[in-house]
Formats: structure tokens, C-alpha cells, sequence
């Protein structure tokens, strides 16, 4: 017993001289940490070849969604019973993919225990199969006119070059009045090739 607190009052009494030596002189203490550091051998960086044995260039952070981020939001709104409403988001520049990663927003439907479904489509801009995603809403409660929804879905959602993203709502056939929504979306590009 006595063994072992002997041993941790001798590590506690070098860890804090080591701490003093540190805030006293830092660079003596950065040029023994890198004098403790050596490295042995170079690894050498080979790009990848294509079908006829040509290197492709590497491209770093191609797909880094800080560098390549956007942010697009759309409203719309319905007034009639079993109404559709759109609204668009954005169009894809030539040359990119869209990755939608998140869509969030709130809407807002007449009367309780209303049915509204919110969806995200990619249309393509030649004729092609459009791409949708049901967004999964939650009921937030009903105030005595309106009842209210909120919605925040991670996804992975990939919209083609040229496509427009489009938002929007639909309501039951019981429906009694007006509706809304206000959607948002956020991802990044990356190169269509």
C-alpha cells in the first residue's frame, strides 16, 4: 500500500514539473517533442491510372461540401379542398450534382386532424424519371384554427446537372380551408463527371 502511493506522489511530482518546464520555456519543450519525432520513410503519392494507363489527377476535397454548400427555402400554399402547391427551390448548375443533405421547415393546415404531405422532387430538364422523397412530418398541435407541422429530414438526396428542385403540398380531401409551407434545403455540389 504504501509502494503504490509512493509511486503516484513520484508521477504526480514529475507530471508537474514537466507542466512547469512547458509554461516556462515552450520552445525547449516543442524542440524535445519534435527531437522525439523522427520520420523514416516518405510515402510517395501515385494517382490512380485509367483503361489505357493514363494517371487521372487527384482531386482533393472534389466533394468537400464546405467548399461547394448551398442553401435554398421556397413558400407555398394551398386554399382549396385536396389542393397541390409547388414551389421551386433551385436549379443544378451544368457540370454538378446536388446533395441534398438536409430538409426542414414547418407547415400549417386549416382545421385539426388535417392530412398534408410535403415531398422534394428533382425534375429533370430533359424528359426523363423525376426523383421524390416524402418528407416525414410531425404534428406540432392544433390551436383551434390551424393545425401545425414541423419537419428536419437527413437525407442523401441527389439531384442531376440541370434538374430543378421543387418543393411541395397537398392536402387531404376533407380538407376545410388554407394551407402552407415553407421548406428549406441544404447540401453541396460535387462534379458530375
Amino acid at each position: 500500500m504504501n509502494y503504490i502511493k509512493k509511486a503516484v506522489t513520484t508521477l504526480g511530482g514529475i507530471f508537474l514539473a514537466a507542466l512547469l518546464i512547458a509554461a516556462l520555456a515552450p520552445k525547449a519543450t516543442r524542440g524535445i517533442a519534435a527531437a522525439l519525432v523522427q520520420v523514416v520513410n516518405n510515402v510517395p503519392v501515385v494517382n490512380p491510372l485509367d483503361a489505357n494507363s493514363n494517371p487521372i489527377p487527384l482531386q482533393a476535397d472534389a466533394d468537400r461540401g464546405a467548399r461547394n454548400s448551398f442553401f435554398a427555402l421556397c413558400v407555398t400554399n394551398t386554399s382549396l379542398e385536396g389542393d397541390f402547391g409547388s414551389c421551386n427551390l433551385m436549379t443544378v448548375p451544368g457540370g454538378k450534382i446536388a446533395v441534398v443533405e438536409t430538409v426542414s421547415g414547418h407547415a400549417f393546415a386549416k382545421g385539426s386532424n388535417q392530412f398534408v404531405e410535403v415531398v422534394i422532387a428533382a425534375i429533370p430538364s430533359t424528359p426523363g424519371t423525376s426523383l421524390s422523397f416524402d418528407l416525414a412530418l410531425t404534428s406540432t398541435g392544433f390551436d383551434g384554427t390551424y393545425t401545425y407541422f414541423l419537419f428536419n429530414n437527413p437525407t442523401k438526396f441527389y439531384a442531376p446537372s440541370g434538374s430543378t428542385i421543387n418543393g411541395s403540398l397537398a392536402t387531404g380531401n376533407d380538407f376545410s380551408g388554407q394551407s402552407a409551407v415553407l421548406m428549406e434545403i441544404s447540401g453541396y455540389y460535387v462534379p458530375a463527371n
